[in-house]
């Protein structure tokens, strides 16, 4: 199009805003409807954007206070009881665990087979989940409560601000929590609860968003958006739009699409440069970005509309029922979810589908921003590691006693970590004390590699105990790979346990892996009857494939003489228990 020469001129975006205007006024004489793959009805308007999860389920709550899992072609998975109002989208962790704020001032923990895991309370109603990498699942409330919890619901840290939010949390590329309050301002808190820095606007800041390259995005009331580096220091400021900043979309490459509260629809390449605004007639209520730089905007007369990164209209269709449109989400496979305020959920096939799909890891969590990716952690970040805290005195110390080839020092640590895992104390050290468990677990006696080689079945077993009483989802994968070398059959007995403990298999890792050491020649009553638990609950926490192979597992020890009566009989028990 010649048109799009004009990006070059002094007002390029203000003539590139008028002739996309105008295109949006002239298609909506155009009525064509998306294919629409399936539908589906709950009792009440939705909470907010559904999710999309790592295993191709569609996850939303409505106001007729139930949790729906449907499964990748429409039909019902299961639905939960939350018996009070939703007052968030809900969020899923890597694990497959839903996390969703009830009215007044609750938040609920669903598994990813439908069932409760946990209820914790706050100081106010809930403003957002943000389930991070790590197994990090933070907890924000409008009173003011920001807080973090382990996967288990465990507290690590909270902090009360002065003031009530005003917007959604994000996590940013360093890990960082940054949080926006009533009073113009912006707090960022690190992943230990250290509160690092605040930034301090001129006018209240609505909603966040992270860039991959570190940057904070803020839209304030004003129409305008404000970059801060890692540090909260402003990097620049543009005024996008007139009317206040309700939504921020990140693409692949840090341009941002912006949608202010009259329905109108920014973007601005990564240094802040507007480059073409636009507003239908019937106004955008939401937008999805697509991987190849599409934006996916629907209105409130219940039309979809495709622009490209040039603002060039790429097509506009219109819901078959034409109700208005409040979300929508684009999901791995480049179809659309859209929710609208007649109740229904549709997941739809416009006619000009994305380029690229997302079918990387974070492309598959939940989206609380609108696009595939977007959970309100920055893409790239993959949580804490180790290495974050090489500066912690607590860490040097613990980490010195765990590597030491004393028995007595590595008594030290444990006894020391014990203490704290019971007493709750583990607080901002939960990521290295983990890591530093995992240590033990992972050295095998007579390997002869690393400091740790002397350590003892006795002490690795007491490791995985602690482990089991941490339940951490992020670490089942390790366990598993150790359990299929290790030599120690009272080991084997307890990373089997531990297994059974953290129950979330979300890639079937931890079944296949009690799945060959079950089946091990040598194995006996004892691995027997611990795998057949741990089976058992992988299969009420987890679906498939995870619950199928665990359950195919059971069905095989109860018919493997080489195991007691007694072992058999409790598997055949753990089997029915399952269905």
């Amino acid at each position: 199009m010649r048109s799009f020469e004009w990006f070059k001129m002094p007002h390029r975006a203000a003539v590139v805003s008028l002739i996309v205007t105008a295109l949006l006024v002239c298609f909506v004489s155009l009525r064509a409807s998306p294919e629409v793959i399936w539908s589906y009805v709950p009792g009440g308007e939705l909470s907010g954007t559904p999710a999309y999860t790592r295993d191709g389920r569609v996850v939303f709550a409505a106001e007729d206070r139930w949790l729906y899992a449907l499964d990748a072609d429409g039909s019902l998975q299961w639905r939960y009881d939350l018996r009070r109002v939703p007052l968030t989208a809900p969020a899923v962790g890597r694990d497959g665990v839903v996390y969703i704020g009830l009215n007044p001032d609750r938040v609920v923990a669903v598994t990813p087979a439908g069932r409760h895991r946990w209820t914790v309370t706050g100081s106010g109603q809930p403003r957002a989940i943000v389930a991070a990498p790590g197994g990090t699942v933070y907890t924000v409330f409008n009173g003011g409560e920001v807080s973090a919890r382990t996967t288990q619901g465990g507290l690590l840290w909270r902090h009360w601000l002065p003031h009530n939010l005003s917007a959604d949390p994000v996590v940013t590329a360093d890990g960082s929590l940054a949080v926006a309050t009533q009073d113009n301002s912006v707090a960022a808190f690190t992943h230990r609860g250290i509160n690092s820095w605040v930034y301090r606007h001129n006018q209240r800041l609505n909603v966040l968003a992270a860039r991959e390259d570190g940057i904070l995005l803020a839209g304030d009331i004003s129409g305008a958006v404000v970059a801060l580096d890692s540090s909260g220091t402003p990097a620049w400021r543009s005024r996008a739009l007139g009317a206040s900043i309700v939504a921020l979309h990140v693409d692949d490459n840090a341009a941002t699409v912006a949608v202010s509260s009259d329905g109108s629809i920014a973007r601005l390449c990564a240094d802040g440069a507007l480059q073409w605004t636009a507003r239908p007639p019937d106004g955008i209520s939401a937008v999805a970005l697509s991987g190849d730089g599409n934006t996916y905007a629907v209105t409130a007369y219940g039309r979809i509309l495709v622009l490209d990164s040039r603002a060039r209209l790429l097509t506009e269709e219109t819901s078959s029922r034409g109700q208005p449109l409040a979300h929508v989400a684009l999901t791995p496979g480049g179809r659309l979810l859209t929710g609208g305020r007649d109740w229904v959920v549709d997941l739809v096939a416009t006619s000009v589908a994305p380029a690229r799909r997302h079918t990387d890891v974070l492309g598959q969590w939940s989206n609380l921003r609108g696009d595939s990716r977007a959970t309100g952690v920055a893409r790239g970040y993959q949580g804490p590691a180790a290495a974050d805290y090489a500066d912690v005195l607590d860490y040097i110390y613990l980490s010195e006693l765990v590597r030491s080839d004393a028995v007595g020092q590595r008594e030290r640590a444990l006894r020391d970590i014990e203490e704290r895992v019971a007493a709750g104390r583990v607080g901002g050290s939960y990521a290295y004390v983990v890591a530093l468990l995992l240590q033990l677990v992972e050295s095998s006696s007579g390997s002869g590699t690393t400091p740790t080689a002397a350590v003892q079945p006795e002490e690795r077993e007491r490791a995985l105990r602690v482990l089991a009483g941490i339940a951490d989802a992020t670490v089942n994968s390790r366990i598993a790979r150790a359990l299929g070398a290790e030599r120690s059959s009272e080991v084997r007995v307890a990373m089997l346990q531990t297994l059974g403990a953290i129950a979330a298999d979300p890639d079937g890792d931890a079944a296949a892996a009690i799945d060959a050491a079950v089946r091990r020649p040598g194995a006996g009553n004892r691995e027997a009857a611990a795998a057949a638990w741990a089976l058992y609950q992988i299969a009420l926490f987890n679906r498939y494939p995870a619950r199928q192979k665990a359950q195919q597992t059971l069905a095989w020890i109860t018919s493997e003489i080489r195991f007691s009566h007694q072992t058999r009989t409790q598997a055949s028990s753990y089997l029915r228990g399952s269905e």
